[in-house]
């Protein structure tokens, strides 16, 4: 069983660095209208197609030492870094959602658990590729913040969409929520993060240079919403108190505003749906209007609490 559960996550680390060699791609050819498919991947300086043994993720880029094999034009290292968040996020989901039998999952009922004892159920492998496309979706938008520039809207309607879309199909995705009202509470789980993450992005952002910050944090925080409605106040929690880390770095002199807020949402997510399980009931409560609500209240206490330590005027 070793042996199978090393190929597992051997197999879901190789997967998630894949996807993260297609998000670069996404994140620097969508903002200047190019296709994403063609052309094939190439060099940007000497436009040389790269070849197949040179675009395995992390490894390729290990390989060529950093550099183009044509032209040896310097390839950043932001590439298979990457690459490599993104392999580790689908392989450490993938320990607890399909090998653990969903120990992290706080919904499943007798029968579910005890279908989903093997790795790769049905139930389980639907419930990680469910989780990892969020976890995709959001580290993409970190890369956007990154790069200053907003995700492109047939982005955003591409995530929402992959959020609202399958729990119709397969309820088990996201099974806090009747299929009846899948789509409902997921877009008011949506409206109601974003909500909570455009004051959070502002209270902690307070300057006007700052202000596109907090419509990424905003976004992704809606797409938390989207695919996690009950979730998104253990979430948004916990991206509250990194920002409070942040905030008091940056009182402390510590330069921390290259740092994309989006990235910590990305983090605070994955550390989230690891110990979903344990969080308080009151997190993983099934869906319900009151519930998906939540976060609202939750944004007035921080928003309240923030505006006794936040005295710097704003410029």
């Amino acid at each position: 069983m070793l042996f199978i559960d090393l190929a597992v996550l051997a197999w879901c680390f190789t997967v998630g660095a894949s996807v993260g060699s297609f998000l670069n791609v996404v994140v620097w050819r969508l903002p200047q209208g190019m296709s994403i498919l063609r052309p094939g991947s190439h060099c940007p300086r000497c436009r040389t197609p790269i070849l197949l043994r040179d675009n395995v993720p992390v490894l390729g880029w290990l390989v060529l030492r950093g550099r183009c094999r044509a032209c040896g034009a310097a390839i950043s290292p932001r590439y298979p870094l990457v690459e490599l968040v993104a392999g580790l996020a689908f392989a450490v989901l993938a320990w607890p959602e399909l090998i653990g039998g969903g120990w992290n999952l706080p919904f499943l009922t007798a029968d579910e658990s005890t279908a989903a004892s093997a790795p790769l159920s049905g139930t389980l492998a639907g419930i990680w590729l469910y989780h990892v496309t969020l976890m995709s979706l959001l580290l993409a938008i970190a890369l956007f913040e990154f790069d200053g520039s907003r995700p492109p809207v047939r982005f955003l309607v591409v995530a929402v969409l992959a959020g609202l879309a399958p729990p119709v199909l397969w309820p088990q995705l996201r099974p806090e929520s009747p299929r009846e009202y899948a789509v409902l509470f997921g877009v008011q789980g949506g409206l109601l993060s974003g909500a909570l993450g455009f004051c959070l992005g502002t209270s902690f952002d307070p300057r006007r240079g700052e202000r596109w910050r907090a419509l990424a944090l905003a976004w992704g925080l809606a797409l938390v919403g989207t695919f996690l409605v009950p979730g998104t106040i253990g979430v948004a929690v916990l991206v509250a108190g990194a920002l409070v880390v942040l905030r008091l770095a940056r009182f402390a002199r510590i330069d921390v505003d290259m740092l994309p807020r989006t990235l910590l949402l990305f983090a605070a997510t994955l550390a989230f749906l690891l110990l979903w399980g344990v969080f308080p009931e009151a997190v993983t409560i099934r869906g319900g209007f009151v519930n998906t609500a939540a976060p609202v209240i939750g944004a007035i206490v921080v928003l309240a609490l923030l505006a006794l330590f936040d005295r710097r005027p704003r410029s």
